[in-house]
């Protein structure tokens, strides 16, 4: 994966994915095409280019992270970003067509699987290095995201909602693609059926739905978690997939507190020196 040291890698060939956006409902396309050593993860929107990096994140106040530049934006990047990052492929163009990437089923198992298949192509090249050298602190309220000196990259999540179908949970990943894909691309968004109309009035969520949502009702969660702690996992794919806005290898321990893509995305620029 990214956040270990190592030689950069592009995929072998372009790759499609179609479906509709969880925001929008609209219909949407993604083409990803293998680049260059060093150019890194840019997405390509209405003939505008936009680096996927720290600086160019204009908003995480919409249930996901969004990449802008000069009026254009890309909507909900953070599963695709996982993905990359899960897998260790550091340099593609990704080429979005409609308001924000296709949600698939929520996760990001449809991207590893195709990339899984597609294939990767080394490229000859170590790949940035960020070493996390105090102690850093993203919070807001009771949300707390730290960052801390390690030789190695690990991330943490201490999930905490008072729905009891979701309640306390906590996990750790300890770096390895295999263990990405194991432990964490196929864990899924989720949200609240409560807050379903309050989001619709926002313009948020009118995609949404048990095929590409965990949807947390009263007295059940459909569809069927895929694994007793899903809900936590995916906070931490969601990490993972912000961190990924560093574009390197993280040297350093990262945990979080019931936070989201606002602490991911500060942490992401203060591991950058940005």
């Amino acid at each position: 994966m990214i956040f270990e040291s190592g030689e950069q890698s592009t995929l072998r060939q372009d790759v499609s994915f179609e479906g509709i956006g969880i925001h929008t409902g609209a219909k949407c396309s993604l083409l990803i095409h293998p680049a260059e050593a060093g150019s890194g993860i840019v997405f390509l929107r209405d003939r505008v280019r936009i680096p996927a990096t720290p600086s160019h994140v204009v908003d995480t106040s919409s249930r996901g992270t969004t990449l802008g530049l000069n009026g254009t934006k890309v909507v909900c990047i953070e599963h695709l970003l996982a993905a990359l990052a899960g897998l260790g492929i550091d340099n593609i163009v990704c080429e979005v067509i409609g308001p924000e990437l296709p949600a698939l089923d929520g996760s990001a198992r449809v991207y590893v699987e195709s990339f899984n298949n597609t294939g990767l192509l080394n490229q000859g090249r170590e790949r940035t290095e960020y070493r996390i050298e105090q102690l850093e602190c993203v919070s807001r309220g009771d949300a707390v995201l730290t960052g801390s000196p390690s030789d190695s990259f690990q991330a943490g999540f201490l999930l905490r909602y008072d729905n009891p179908m979701i309640g306390m949970s906590t996990r750790q990943f300890s770096g390895g693609s295999d263990a990405f894909v194991a432990d964490l691309a196929s864990a899924r968004t989720f949200g609240l059926w409560s807050e379903a109309e309050q989001l619709r009035a926002a313009g948020l969520a009118l995609g949404a739905s048990e095929e590409n949502a965990l949807i947390v009702y009263e007295d059940r969660v459909r569809p069927a978690l895929r694994f007793p702690d899903e809900f936590v996992r995916h906070k931490l794919l969601d990490m993972l997939g912000d961190l990924a806005l560093t574009g390197g290898a993280i040297h350093g321990t990262l945990f979080g507190v019931a936070t989201g893509h606002w602490a991911n995305v500060e942490m992401a620029r203060r591991i950058r020196k940005e």
